[in-house]
This record gives C-alpha cells, structure tokens and sequence, in this order.
C-alpha cells in the first residue's frame, strides 16, 4: 500500500509537520492558493475519500467517491475538482460554484488519461494521455466550459509521469521516449514542441516547479537478494 507524509524543512532539517503517515494513498497535490495538501485515498469497502490537510495537522473531509469514480484528481482555481475515474476514458469537473457537475468523455483519438494540470488563467486542463494505437503521447487543452480537447503535441513514447502548466503559459511535460530514456518537453503556444533534454532516471516519479525551472525525481530501483530459508519439511511431515 502506498503511504503519504507531509515533510517540512524547519532550521535547516526535514521533519515531520503534519501529522502521521496517511495509507492506500492513490494522488496528492497542493491547494491552489498552496495552504493545503489534498490527497485521495482508499478507505475499506470500497470507498474513496479526498481529503484536504494544512500544514500543522487539521484535516477536512472534501468529497466521498467510490472506487470506480477516481484515480486521478486536480483541484480548480474556483474550488472545483477535475476527477479522472479508474477507467481513466473521461474527466468529470465537479463542485464548482454556481455551475452544474459535468462529465467530458475523452475524444477518440485518445485511449486514456495519464494526468492533468490547470492553466494559469483556471480556464482550462492540460491533458496528458496516451494515444488510441498506445504508441504516442499526445498533450491536449481541455477547455472547462466547452469539454473541447484541443491537441496540442504528439510524440512516439510511453509513461507519461507529470504534466504542469506553469507561469509563462507553457506546458512541461515528461514521458519516456523510444530511446528508453524520460524527457523533459515543452509546449508554448503557436510554437512547434520542443524537446528540453533527458532526465538522468531509467525509473522515477517527477515533479515541476510552477516556473518550469526545476525538476525534482523520485528515483526507485528494485534490489535482487538472495535469503536462505529454514526447511521445516521434516517438522511438517
């Protein structure tokens, strides 16, 4: 089960700020105006259940789903949610103020939804998917009044990890390219994409500044160990 923790950097050392450890975490993100941590996570039976914590330990309770209604969430600029159900075929934009809940099936061009970033203006998702053929990563703008997924770029690869949108209106976006190898691309409107260069990971999580200046990684590798194990076969017999 994956667990989730709130880390600090306090007089120079990383602590602990928000309480304990959270299990069966399926997506995390910050709170548009950055005072909280949201994070979605398994309950038993079930259930889903997102959840909002700032930074010295109170909890709130935003939203009950069920497991088939999410995987993936994103909060909006005007306290909605974009929720990408385990299928991952649709977006549903909910809980916005003053406007129905509606549900934006994806065009079919696309197979499925690998995750989402809001514009800066909130008008708007980045969406990274995956391509019909399962061969392409395609970038499209979903825009949040229309349910239009407008494509945006298209390149041969798979495993797309993080998208952002960040200030000067471009979108970075990271996958790994036919050379095996993760990447770092970007997307700037009325201009061809580019790629920026390759990240130093064969297996990572990644995260992007608002800036797009930096990149943090969460390199994992499995370790092969060799244990010996007692024979109780006599025992048993």
């Amino acid at each position: 089960a994956s667990q989730f923790s709130v880390i600090g950097r306090t007089g120079g050392e990383e602590s602990l700020i928000a309480g304990p450890p959270v299990e069966n975490v399926l997506d995390f993100d910050w709170s548009p105006d950055g005072a909280e941590i949201m994070y979605l996570h398994r309950v038993g039976g079930g259930e889903l259940r997102l959840t909002a914590r700032d930074t010295t330990g109170r909890t709130r309770e935003i939203k009950q789903l069920t497991e088939s209604e999410a995987i993936i969430f994103h909060p909006l600029a005007d306290g909605g949610l974009g929720i990408v159900p385990t299928d991952r075929h649709s977006l549903a934009v909910v809980d916005r103020p003053g406007k129905r809940d509606t549900t934006w099936p994806i065009p079919n061009w696309m197979s499925v939804i690998t995750d989402v970033a809001r514009s800066p203006d909130g008008k708007s998702l980045a969406v990274a998917a995956r391509s019909r053929t399962g061969d392409t990563i395609v970038v499209t703008n979903l825009d949040l009044e229309t349910g239009n997924f407008a494509r945006l770029a298209a390149y041969p690869g798979e495993d797309p990890l993080a998208i952002t949108w960040v200030k000067d209106g471009s979108i970075r976006f990271v996958f790994r390219g036919p050379d095996g190898a993760f990447g770092l691309y970007k997307v700037s409107p009325g201009r061809p994409a580019e790629k920026l260069g390759a990240l130093p990971y064969y297996r990572a999580q990644f995260s992007m500044s608002n800036d797009g200046r930096h990149v943090a990684a969460f390199g994992y590798n499995d370790k092969n160990d060799v244990y010996m194990i007692r024979n109780f076969g006599e025992l048993l017999r």
